[in-house]
Parts: C-alpha cells; structure tokens; sequence
C-alpha cells in the first residue's frame, strides 16, 4: 500500500504540529467507501478502506500519521493502492481556556490499478497544551484580599518549568489571565521574568496547592496587578472564603496553545 499526503489545511499552523483533543465526542466514520461500503470507479475488482480510529493528542505531539493511526486499503486487483489524505479544521472552541483545541477532520482516499476508489473520514481530537501554574508561589492557600487596600499591588504567580517542559518556549505578549470558562478576562501581566520560584506539585484534587520552593529548574515569573485582577476578573462580588479557578494561557514558541490553572481564596 502506498501512502501520500496531500496537505490541504485551513491553518497551516496544523502541518507538522502535535495535535488531539479531549473530551470531545465526535466519532470517526470508518470503512465507508463511495460506493457505501466498496470501491466504486470504473475499474473491476473490490477496494476497500478501513479508517484508523478517533485520535487523541495534544498540540506538541502533531498530528502525522505515524503518530494518529493510518488508513489501510485492500484491493483484490492492486497489491499497494495509493492512499492520500487532507485535513480540515472542523470546530475550534472561542474560549482560550477550555482544554480542547480543535477537531480535525482527516479525508482519507484509495485509488487502486484499476481506477477503483473508496474514501473514510477520520477524526482527530487536539487539546492545548497542559502546563502548572503557582499562584502565589510557596503559599498555600493561595488569599486574595479584594476589600483592603493595604496588601500588596502586585500578586506574584509561576509557570513553573519541569524537565522537558521549559517555560522558555513561552511567547511573552501572549500570555492572559482569565476566570475559568472565561466568564471574565483576559488580563495580561505587568511583568514576565525566568527566575527559579517553586518546584512542581502533583495535585490530587482541584484547587490543590504546595509550598515548595526553588528547585534547580527555571520558573516562569508573571506578576499582575491586584487591583486590576480584582476588577477585570469580577472578584469583588465572589462570596467571602470561595475558592475560584483561575487560568492562565499562551501560546508556545512552537505556535501550539497551553493552558494552566491554579485558585486563589477570596477574603474580603
């Protein structure tokens, strides 16, 4: 069987990226050939074409073949039929926050010796990349008092870089602060350094939080106005003692969306 892309994206930013979402449900439609179920074409013989299945994956990873599964056609008249494929953006959410990216929709095609063809569409699922966030670095609970006027003007919080992971690739003037499932934001930061603030923790829970310090591995430093979180997230009116999801994203250097999340305990 030989295989041939034919690139045809709406973005080109897909081409070569790692890509695949989660969550999401739509389903890939497998085997299905022109004809309904068979080749069709003015040929003899029997083509058909099995999709590979849904596939998940996130941005960095791309979205080739190798890595979402390919399509196998098997031609009673063509030992190796020429198999192709192009690639359609299908949804992509409007809120940056979400988790899911976008679904692709893969049309794969076989033409046989004998003129037969036969297509299956196939879905990918991409999911932004997953990064952890530290509000207020070596603080847990994470308070934020939006009623006085005597706390700090800046809240601090890290990107906080693991092995594999350097937050280097993070593309500053990209960087956003939203309350979860955008109800309110964005908000960008008064300033972004590299600096070595905190060592990752692995929640088990939402809202989690550790009190680790420096680690060895470089952090990404954000500092926020407080009084504009306040305002621009509409943490005014949160009822006193509420833990509220807070999520920061960006894009990386390689052009694929992360996101990270963290919560802060609104005292007034």
């Amino acid at each position: 069987m030989r295989t041939q892309p034919i690139h045809h994206h709406r973005r080109a930013r897909l081409a070569g990226l790692a890509l695949v979402a989660a969550g999401a449900t739509v389903a890939a439609t497998a085997a299905i050939a022109l004809g309904g179920g068979a080749s069709q074409g003015a040929g003899t013989g029997r083509l058909e074409l099995d999709c590979p299945p849904m596939a998940k994956s996130r941005c960095s990873s791309g979205v080739s073949p190798d890595t979402t599964g390919h399509a196998v056609a098997t031609s009673s008249v063509d030992p190796a039929p020429l198999v192709t494929w192009t690639d359609t953006v299908a949804q992509s959410p409007s809120c940056p926050t979400e988790r899911f990216d976008e679904v692709i929709v893969r049309r794969w095609r076989a033409v046989d010796d004998a003129g037969n063809a036969a297509e299956c569409d196939q879905a990918i699922h991409v999911v932004k990349d997953e990064l952890l966030l530290d509000i207020k670095p070596t603080s847990c609970p994470n308070p934020l008092r939006v009623g006085s006027q005597g706390e700090g003007a800046s809240v601090s919080m890290a990107l906080v870089g693991r092995p594999g992971q350097p937050v280097a690739d993070i593309v500053p003037g990209s960087i956003e602060l939203w309350r979860e499932h955008c109800v309110a934001g964005p908000l960008a930061p008064l300033s972004v350094g590299l600096e070595d603030v905190v060592a990752p923790h692995a929640p088990t829970q939402r809202c989690e939080c550790g009190t680790a310090g420096p680690d060895g591995v470089v952090d990404l430093r954000l500092s926020f106005s407080r009084q504009q979180m306040i305002d621009a997230l509409l943490l005014a009116a949160i009822p006193n003692g509420s833990l509220v999801p807070l999520v920061v994203t960006g894009t990386l250097a390689n052009g694929c969306r992360f996101r990270a999340g963290d919560c802060v305990l609104i005292r007034n």
